[in-house]
């Protein structure tokens, strides 16, 4: 499996343009994955866009509190399953 991990921090705008990307690709679900979206402490509508998202093939909403993006990126590891990670930024 692969984990896609994608940091984001107050760009809820782009960041549901490229979920919509993301999942209208094709032959997506040959594959087996999990997207990742780790929210570095965003405070705009991040979170409520994410939400839109749920219940998506392999869609995780995660937040994380610790600002930077080192953390963000380490809290996907953290919580990735696949065996291979792939940052999208």
């Amino acid at each position: 499996m692969i984990s896609v991990v994608v940091a984001t921090y107050n760009r809820a705008a782009v960041m549901e343009e490229m979920l919509e990307s993301f999942y209208a690709q094709e032959h997506l679900e040959e594959n087996a994955f999990e997207l990742l979206l780790i929210d570095n402490r965003s405070t705009d509508k991040t979170a409520e866009k994410a939400r839109r998202f749920e219940g998506r093939p392999g869609f995780r909403y995660i937040h994380e509190s610790r600002q930077g993006l080192s953390y963000a990126r380490n809290r996907g590891v953290e919580e990735a399953k696949g065996d291979i990670i792939a940052f999208l930024d």
